[in-house]
């Protein structure tokens, strides 16, 4: 009970732990380098809030991702929600996020949540080719790198 009492908004501020766990998540778009998540299996909740934080995601074939949240009465507060929408647009995050369901890869890929759609045990060896790529061709790297350089890595053919 004290604890869900000093997490709990007050109507004016957010409690401090949980702005400490947000900032925890979002920091990953602010390093100096390319962070690449690869699911391989299910990434729901926090590991998916964790993904969407990063700045590219590769997806294996057999992979499940979504927002499972609003199942339980609540909705993704530690950046999730908000690059969801970025990433996916308006309608799909709204669907993703309210209807809490579970999506193939395929699916996160059409939809812009993936970056990238690759076999089975194929998706670490194709984030380290994406971070050398990256690596050969920028000496410094943004947030603001990542989306031109994706497209960039794309249109060379880069076998993905």
């Amino acid at each position: 009970a004290e604890r869900s009492a000093a997490e709990s908004f007050d109507g004016k501020r957010l409690p401090p732990a949980h702005c400490k766990q947000k900032r925890h998540f979002t920091f990953l778009r602010s390093l100096p380098f390319p962070v690449v998540s690869v699911v391989t299996g299910f990434c729901i909740g926090s590991g998916s809030e964790i993904a969407v934080n990063c700045h590219y995601r590769i997806c294996e074939k057999n992979a499940r991702v979504g927002q499972p949240e609003s199942t339980f009465g609540i909705l993704p507060a530690l950046g999730g929600l908000a690059r969801t929408i970025k990433l996916c647009g308006m309608s799909n995050a709204y669907r993703l996020v309210m209807s809490g369901e579970l999506i193939p890869a395929e699916t996160a890929y059409a939809l812009g949540w993936a970056d990238f759609l690759c076999g089975k045990k194929q998706g670490y060896a194709q984030a380290v080719a994406l971070i050398d790529w990256i690596s050969s061709h920028r000496a410094h790297f943004s947030d603001e790198d990542s989306l031109p350089l994706l497209r960039q890595y794309l249109q060379e053919g880069a076998e993905l």
